[in-house]
């Protein structure tokens, strides 16, 4: 494939930018807002545990805190270096879980606009099982009615009221 056939499937993939932007946004957000919470609540347990039984064994204070401080700490920091990781991956599964649902909407507002401008043959085609395919449906013999003159097309200056 092609670099110019990965953008276009790329562009094609953002239908609605402003929207699936805005729902990343979200994703990401609350994925940074879970991976800090989980790990101070992770951080405080394991130190609470690990130097609270190192000392009720009646190991020196100093000790404890050199050896049991120590793997909680790379513990954090791996944590805070697998963070960007993982709100990369919840912004693509935002962009991928927007383009589900607004493929559909593009769709039919592309039909639509089509049978506005009174091209009737237009056709709405949707995915197989889509929520919105009896709406397209609906479109669909709505634009063969039209087509037909089973139902009056309507005037330009009645589509400009």
């Amino acid at each position: 494939m092609t670099s110019t056939e990965n953008r276009r499937r790329l562009r094609n993939f953002l239908l609605d930018k402003p929207v699936q932007y805005r729902y990343g946004l979200y994703f990401f957000l609350v994925s940074v807002m879970a991976a800090v919470v989980s790990q101070v609540l992770m951080l405080r347990s394991a130190e609470t545990l690990v130097l609270g039984t190192l000392s009720a064994g009646g190991v020196d204070p100093s000790i404890v805190e050199s050896f049991g401080a120590a793997p909680l700490r790379l513990l954090g920091l791996l944590t805070l270096v697998l963070l960007p990781a993982l709100a990369l991956v919840s912004v693509v599964l935002a962009i991928f879980l927007t383009h589900r649902f607004l493929g559909p909407q593009v769709a039919i507002k592309r039909h639509v606009e089509e049978l506005l401008d009174g091209n009737y043959e237009s056709v709405c085609r949707l995915r197989k099982h889509d929520e919105l395919s009896e709406i397209a449906a609906g479109l669909n013999r709505l634009a063969a009615a039209m087509r037909d003159g089973v139902v009056a097309r309507p005037e330009p200056e009645q589509r400009a009221a």
